[in-house]
């Protein structure tokens, strides 16, 4: 059996500073990542996270890519967390 190494992705949705919704990753550090700033922007929309694991692969990479340069981070204490799926 092999090992799974690749990053794993912990997947939010959050209330920034000026109560807009995010969706975000939380990084190994306890950090919040708002996808919206990060950088390479995919094609993709990235604002919802339902829309994001709907996409399946191509996203999961960007994400994994995203969370292992954990750029665009907030304290985790500066956000509000919401339900990370709000219409399940």
């Amino acid at each position: 059996m092999l090992e799974d190494t690749r990053e794993t992705v912990k997947l939010i949705t959050f209330l920034n500073t000026e109560d807009d919704v995010r969706a975000g990753l939380l990084s190994r550090a306890g950090a919040v990542i708002d996808l919206s700033a990060a950088t390479p922007r995919p094609r993709f929309d990235l604002s919802d996270v339902l829309h994001l694991i709907s996409l399946g692969p191509e996203a999961l990479a960007w994400l994994r890519d995203v969370a292992a340069r954990e750029q665009a981070t907030q304290p985790l204490e500066s956000v509000r967390l919401l339900a990370t799926i709000p219409r399940p």
